[in-house]
C-alpha cells in the first residue's frame, strides 16, 4: 500500500530529467527508495536545495511574479543598452540617463530580482528557516517592483525627485530581504562556509541599502558628496558583492545538487577570505585612497577567488550524473567562466593599462548573471511555475522540462551579445554596442520563450499528476 502510495504521487514524464511530485506525508526511507528507483534524483547529501524543496517549510513559497518582472526588465536593460552605447563607447564611460536607466534596469530590475526569486526558495529550503508572511513578500513581491520601475524612468526621464523616490522605496523592500537573509545564515555561519559567502553577500546589499537612497537624495538635496567616489563604491559592491557574491553562494549547492554531482567543495572558505579582501580593498582605496598597488593587489585577490571558484564548478560538472541535463551545466560553466573573465579584466582595468572600467561590469552583468539563470532556470524555473498549482505539483523534487533548443538559444544569444559589446567598448565603437544589445535583447526574448515552453510542460505534468492521483483512488 505504502509502495502504491508513492507510485501515485510521481508522475515520471518522458523528458529526460523530468520527475514531478505531489507531496504528502511521506517517509524519508521512502523518499529515497523512490529517488532510488527513479534514478533521477539527488540523495539529501548531493542536493539540499532540491530535497529541501520537497520538505514543507513555512515561507517557502516564492514570488514568482518577481521572476516575470526580471525577465522583462533584462529585455527593457538591454533596449536600453542601445541608448547608452555612445556613453558606453568612450574611454571613460560618461555618466549619462540612459547608461544610469539602461544599469540599474539590468542590475536591479533583472540581477537583483531573480536573486530574491532564488533567495525566497533556497533560504528556506537550505536553511531551514522561515522567511516571513504573505504579507510582508506581498510588501517585497509588489513593492520592489513598483520602486524598481520608478527608478530606472528616473533615470530615463531625469527627474531626480521620482529618482529620490524610488531609490528609497527599493531600499526599504530590500532592506526586508537583508534582515531576513541575515536571521537566516547568521546562525549557520559557523558550520558552513557557503553561509559565509551568503553573510559576505548581504553585507554588501546592506552597503548598497544605505548608498543607494543618499546617492538619490543627493540628486535633490545638495549633501555635497563625493558623488563619483561613492557611485564606484556602489558599482563595486554591486557588481562584485551583491551579485557576483549571491552568484558564487548559490552555485556551490546548485551546480552540485542539479547535476548530481559526486564531488565535494574545496575552495569555499578560500574563495569567501579571497572575496572579501579584495572587496574590502577596493572599497578602502575608492573611498579613502591609496598607492597604486592597493588596487591591483585588490583586483588580485579577487582573480584568485573567482578562479578557484571555477575550479570548483568544473570538479562538480566533471563528476555530474549521466542524468544531468546538458543545457543546465552549459549555462552553469559560462558563468563561471565569463565570471573570471570579468576578474581578469578588472585587473586590467586596475593596473592603468587604459582598458575601460565598464569591462569587468558588463561582463558581469550581460554575461555570468544571464548564463547563471539560463542554466540554473533550466531546472528551477519549473519549480517556481508549478507553484501556480496549489494542488498538483505544489512542491517538486525536480521540475526539468525545459527544451534543449529554446534554452540553448538564449544561452548563445547571451553569449554573442557579450562578445559584441565587449568588443564594441575595445574599439569605441557604438555601433557595435547597439547590435549587441540587440542581440541581447533577443535573448531575453528567446528565455521568456523557454519558461512559456516549460509552462507547457508543467501544465502537462500536472495532468499526469492528478490523472495518477485518481487512478490511485487518492
Amino acid at each position: 500500500m505504502r509502495d502504491a502510495l508513492l507510485v501515485a504521487r510521481y508522475a515520471i514524464m518522458d523528458d529526460n530529467s523530468a520527475c514531478l511530485v505531489q507531496y504528502h506525508i511521506i517517509g524519508t526511507t521512502g523518499e529515497h527508495e523512490m529517488q532510488n528507483r527513479l534514478g533521477n534524483t539527488t540523495a539529501d547529501e548531493h542536493a539540499p536545495l532540491q530535497m529541501g524543496a520537497l520538505r514543507k517549510h513555512r515561507g517557502i513559497q516564492t514570488p514568482w511574479y518577481l521572476a516575470v518582472f526580471a525577465l522583462g526588465m533584462w529585455i527593457a536593460g538591454a533596449v536600453l543598452l542601445s541608448a547608452a552605447a555612445p556613453a558606453l563607447a568612450l574611454p571613460h564611460p560618461a555618466i549619462t540617463p540612459a547608461l544610469l536607466a539602461s544599469t540599474h534596469a539590468i542590475a536591479l530590475g533583472f540581477a537583483t530580482s531573480f536573486i530574491v526569486v532564488v533567495l525566497y526558495q533556497f533560504l528556506p529550503a537550505h536553511y531551514h528557516v522561515w522567511l516571513g508572511g504573505s504579507r510582508e513578500k506581498l510588501v517585497v513581491g509588489f513593492g520592489y517592483p513598483v520602486s524598481v520601475l520608478l527608478f530606472v524612468i528616473a533615470f530615463a526621464e531625469s527627474s531626480t525627485v521620482l529618482a529620490a523616490v524610488g531609490g528609497t522605496c527599493a531600499a526599504i523592500t530590500l532592506g526586508i530581504v537583508l534582515a531576513r537573509g541575515m536571521s537566516a545564515v547568521l546562525p549557520a555561519m559557523r558550520r558552513s562556509s557557503g553561509a559565509a559567502l551568503h553573510v559576505l553577500s548581504f553585507i554588501s546589499l546592506g552597503c548598497i541599502v544605505v548608498l543607494g537612497p543618499l546617492l538619490a537624495i543627493g540628486f535633490v538635496v545638495p549633501l555635497h558628496l563625493p558623488v563619483a567616489e561613492l557611485l564606484g563604491m556602489k558599482i563595486v559592491l554591486a557588481a562584485g558583492g551583491w551579485i557576483s557574491g549571491m552568484l558564487i553562494a548559490v552555485s556551490y549547492s546548485t551546480v552540485r545538487g542539479l547535476n548530481r554531482s559526486s564531488a565535494h567543495p574545496r575552495y569555499q572558505w578560500e574563495v569567501c577570505i579571497c572575496a572579501a579582501v579584495g572587496i574590502v580593498a577596493i572599497e578602502w582605496d575608492l573611498a579613502l585612497g591609496g598607492p597604486h598597488i592597493l588596487g591591483i593587489t585588490a583586483a588580485l585577490c579577487c582573480v584568485v577567488a573567482a578562479l578557484l571558484f571555477t575550479a570548483d564548478m568544473v570538479r562538480f560538472v566533471l563528476h555530474r550524473s549521466s542524468h544531468a541535463e546538458r543545457m543546465t551545466w552549459l549555462g552553469q560553466l559560462a558563468g563561471c567562466l565569463t565570471l573570471a573573465l570579468a576578474a581578469g579584466e578588472f585587473v586590467i582595468v586596475e593596473s592603468g593599462l587604459g582598458a575601460s572600467p565598464a569591462l569587468p561590469v558588463t561582463a558581469v552583468l550581460l554575461g555570468a548573471v544571464p548564463c547563471a539563470i539560463i542554466g540554473n532556470g533550466n531546472r528551477i524555473v519549473p519549480v517556481l511555475l508549478l507553484q501556480l498549482a496549489p494542488r498538483y505539483g505544489h512542491h517538486p523534487l525536480a521540475a526539468g522540462v525545459a527544451r534543449t533548443f529554446v534554452m540553448g538559444a538564449s544561452l548563445v544569444l547571451t553569449c554573442v551579445a557579450l562578445v559584441f559589446v565587449q568588443v564594441g567598448i575595445l574599439l569605441h565603437d557604438a555601433g557595435v554596442i547597439v547590435i549587441g544589445s540587440g542581440v541581447e535583447t533577443s535573448a531575453g526574448i528567446a528565455l521568456a520563450m523557454g519558461a512559456l515552453v516549460q509552462l507547457v510542460g508543467v501544465l502537462r505534468a500536472r495532468e499526469l499528476g492528478r490523472g495518477a492521483a485518481v487512478g490511485a483512488g487518492i
